[in-house]
């Protein structure tokens, strides 16, 4: 290899010295502005004319109605007075003939279809009330009730009837339980007290033991009294009161029957007893 080659192979094996590439800077952001608005041109509004004194013409001018002709289709117009008067006219003139085409018994006197006595008795106007000792109406009726029994009509004959919708009833067994240990004139104003006032009872779910303990605190044997509430006179009693609850349509308490023929319930207590007042007077008769 000669000189001259040598020193070129040297030059050309010799590393190169890499030059970095200039870049150019990125553009900046341009900055965001706002779009100027466009001034709007105030709308001119277009402008009325005034109506000529030859425009102020009735409508009913014959020469009006020629420029304005009617539409091909017109609907006509339904004026509904004189079918409403027709129709208060029929109903006023039969709401008479309706009103007495029955006896007119009162809101508060209701007739019973098919109804049951409790235990009718020839000459006698039987009363019974349907109460439930839980009942607060029942509650506040019974004062009321035990004045008006004192000064009832001589035909009346007035009975209590528990509510027995419920065959098991710990009250209502209670009830019959000290009408047949014959207690019960110190047994049913105690109970409505008890539940409703002191509290010694509850208001729901009494049990047997709890009704024949507190008949204890009357002075009443508790056991007998136990055994009354589980005898087969009660049972039998039960049955006969949920019995005369359904026939007569009984839907609540305290409700008065009257001889198994009307449901009295007035708009008080004492409309409800001028009721049975005016039934004993016309003999049970509504008519």
């Amino acid at each position: 290899m000669s000189a001259r080659t040598h020193a070129r192979w040297r030059r050309s094996s010799r590393p190169r010295r890499m030059v970095p590439l200039l870049r150019r800077p990125p553009p900046r952001p341009r900055r965001q502005t706002r779009p100027t608005p466009r001034a709007r041109m105030p709308r001119s509004r277009p402008r009325i004319p005034e109506p000529q004194p030859s425009d102020r013409r009735s409508a009913l001018d014959p020469e009006r109605r020629r420029s304005h002709p009617a539409p091909a289709f017109s609907f006509p117009v339904f004026d509904p007075m004189p079918r409403l008067t027709v129709l208060l006219a029929v109903l006023l003139a039969f709401a008479p003939a309706s009103a007495h085409d029955g006896h007119d018994h009162g809101p508060g006197l209701q007739p019973i279809e098919n109804g049951m006595a409790l235990q009718p008795a020839d000459g006698k106007l039987e009363v019974v009330e349907v109460f439930a000792y839980t009942c607060g109406h029942c509650a506040n009726f019974q004062p009321i009730l035990a004045q008006w029994k004192r000064t009832a009509p001589a035909n009346v004959r007035f009975v209590y009837l528990p509510a027995a919708f419920d065959l098991q009833n710990g009250y209502a067994r209670a009830y019959f339980a000290a009408e047949s240990l014959g207690v019960l004139d110190r047994f049913h104003d105690a109970a409505y007290h008890a539940i409703h006032r002191s509290g010694a009872l509850p208001a729901r779910g009494a049990t047997a033991n709890e009704l024949a303990s507190f008949a204890a605190t009357l002075g009443i044997d508790a056991a007998r009294f136990r055994v009354a509430m589980d005898s087969p006179a009660t049972d039998a009693k039960m049955a006969t009161a949920r019995e005369f609850a359904v026939r007569n349509g009984i839907q609540g308490t305290p409700t008065l029957v009257v001889d198994g023929r009307y449901r009295v319930q007035g708009s008080s207590f004492g409309d409800t007893l001028r009721l049975v007042d005016e039934l004993a007077k016309s003999g049970g008769s509504a008519h």
